[in-house]
């Protein structure tokens, strides 16, 4: 139970402050800076395809794919050549130091005069600050394990329990048959048959949760996640620009 409820809290953060993280730092990065800053297409769009980036780029590291990482992102439309060929330049942390590159954003439109509040700059600076600490909060729960003393002690434990069960289990299960026991030779063999499946099909489901990126049949899935990131990021984008019409008459003389 220890051990499931270790695998099960670490999978949830994964998904929660991680991917999440992901997600709402690229849209409220995207969200402040199209209504602050500037409704560059280019600039709004590189945002998006950055974030969406960084979360595939983690796919491709856990599923030893990195070698195929230009035509990944290329393929998919989230980078452009230029900015792979770029990309690959370095090897090292490609899913978290991509997170430059969106500071990078901001320092610009900074130095164009477009970000004239230091508290705004702050505030964008921070939500970059924010994806890449969800990047690395993935990267730290898949490469940083539970210890594995641990997880072969519990191996033991189980495969010990499961041997012990099975001579008790065979020695009172030989003594009902000699005596004509019918319902205690079935209870006998269920119990046999379900605890031994039910410890081990545990261990198996933690192994999967401990990495959600593997792609095996429980893994995130990536492709649909980063597709709703860039859909959602897009949609507030729209939601902007169909403000309710009493906010448009009110604040329209107000607007520069």
């Amino acid at each position: 139970t220890f051990y499931t409820s270790i695998c099960v809290t670490r999978w949830w953060v994964i998904r929660t402050q991680g991917v999440g993280g992901i997600k709402k730092a690229a849209v409220e990065l995207e969200m402040f800076i199209s209504q602050h800053v500037t409704r560059d297409v280019e600039v709004l769009s590189a945002i998006r395809r950055y974030a969406r980036a960084s979360l595939i780029l983690i796919v491709l590291w856990r599923r030893k794919q990195l070698s195929s990482m230009k035509e990944q992102l290329v393929g998919r439309g989230i980078l452009l050549q230029n900015e792979a060929d770029q990309l690959e330049e370095w090897n090292h942390c490609l899913h978290e130091t991509i997170w430059a590159w969106q500071s990078g954003i901001v320092a610009k439109l900074h130095n164009e005069g477009k970000i004239k509040s230091e508290p705004l700059l702050c505030l964008l600076l921070d939500r970059c600050s924010e994806g890449r600490t969800a990047v690395q909060c993935i990267h730290t729960h898949l490469a940083v394990r539970v210890p594995m003393q641990y997880v072969h002690l519990l191996g033991l434990l189980v495969k010990l329990h499961n041997t012990v069960l099975a001579v008790i289990m065979g020695i009172l299960f030989g003594a009902a048959v000699r005596d004509g026991r019918t319902i205690i030779c079935i209870q006998l063999f269920c119990r046999t048959l379900i605890l031994p499946v039910m410890f081990n099909a545990i261990l198996l489901i933690n192994c999967e949760l401990s990495d959600p990126f593997d792609g095996a049949i429980t893994a995130f899935p990536t492709s649909k996640y980063e597709k709703a990131l860039e859909k959602d990021a897009q949609s507030v984008l729209d939601a902007y620009d169909n403000l309710p019409q009493w906010m448009q008459d009110r604040f329209k003389a107000a607007e520069p």
